[in-house]
């Protein structure tokens, strides 16, 4: 049986996380391994998990001191120390379904593929009872209709970062951009798909993604978040530019997604960190002439 790497980076999360590692532990596949990487939780998270570290494949370990805080750097150590032939990320507030790391490692295994993309759901917890209410999919649309690669770019299509079950070998040494905050997520997909790989699906919903009071998005600091936006996707168009994709209509695409992010953020008058994102934008426009 292949290991598979399952990677939680985790924030204070101690009054969840439990429930995450009980969704790994009653797994149908039982080659795996669970790395979580502690981002500096303030909680009783470290208590938490060494009550499950009686189960050898669970491993903890601290984000070091001189690598960057967030969850990205958290993501890329944890990587780091795996040693899985398969890799999935997992949020350490989410769950996956018993049967996500059997089907989506013998989906990968008969189709010989690079990642395998499940479905996923929204899910609350009846506060009294427990009981998981599954809400709407993470994306209506699942299965690409023309290019995947194009269509997860203009949004026809999408996946969470939880979705995907990666073979190693088709991973860079740093899948995760350190330097954002948001929209990671959509890069590190998109950066892949720019690469030669073969892509498998599973209709079937694999994972449950958790909808609570206490998310980054529900604290979003505008200006910040069009910065995270706009530079991902500069780096993106760097990455279609290194891969040879002369597709025009990614490029004007990305490029008029940076301007609405740009223009929004003047419209709501906050100006922090509007030059560097003026910037790039305007680097973003030279680039794609240069390319033509």
């Amino acid at each position: 049986m292949n290991l598979i790497s399952v990677i939680v980076p985790s924030y204070n999360r101690a009054s969840l996380i439990g429930k995450t590692i009980e969704s790994l532990i009653n797994q149908t596949y039982s080659n795996w391994e669970l790395i979580i990487v502690d981002d500096g939780s303030t909680d009783n998270s470290e208590k938490v998990i060494k009550s499950f570290l009686n189960d050898s494949r669970i491993k903890y370990f601290k984000r070091p001191a001189d690598r960057a805080p967030g969850g990205n750097a958290a993501r890329n150590f944890g990587y780091e120390k795996s040693k899985g032939d398969y890799i999935k990320w997992l949020d350490s507030d989410d769950l996956l379904e018993p049967k996500c790391l059997e089907l989506q490692v013998h989906q990968m295994l008969e189709g010989n593929s690079d990642v395998c993309f499940c479905r996923s759901r929204f899910f609350s917890q009846e506060s009294e009872t427990g009981k998981i209410v599954q809400g709407s999919y993470w994306h209506e649309n699942f299965y690409s209709l023309n290019n995947i690669l194009d269509d997860f770019i203009f949004g026809k299509i999408r996946f969470s970062n939880n979705d995907g079950l990666w073979k190693r070998k088709a991973l860079p040494a740093k899948p995760y951009a350190e330097g954002l905050r948001n929209s990671q997520e959509f890069l590190m997909i998109s950066r892949m798909l720019t690469k030669d790989l073969k892509v498998s699906l599973i209709e079937s919903v694999l994972v449950l993604i958790r909808l609570h009071t206490n998310q980054m998005a529900d604290s979003r600091d505008y200006a910040q978040y069009a910065r995270n936006q706009i530079l991902a996707r500069f780096l993106l168009m760097k990455e279609l530019k290194l891969s040879g994709n002369t597709n025009m209509k990614l490029n004007y695409y990305l490029i008029k997604s940076n301007l609405h992010y740009l223009t929004n953020q003047i419209r709501k008058k906050d100006f922090k960190h509007l030059k560097f994102n003026l910037s790039l934008c305007l680097k973003s426009i030279n680039n794609l002439i240069l390319f033509l």
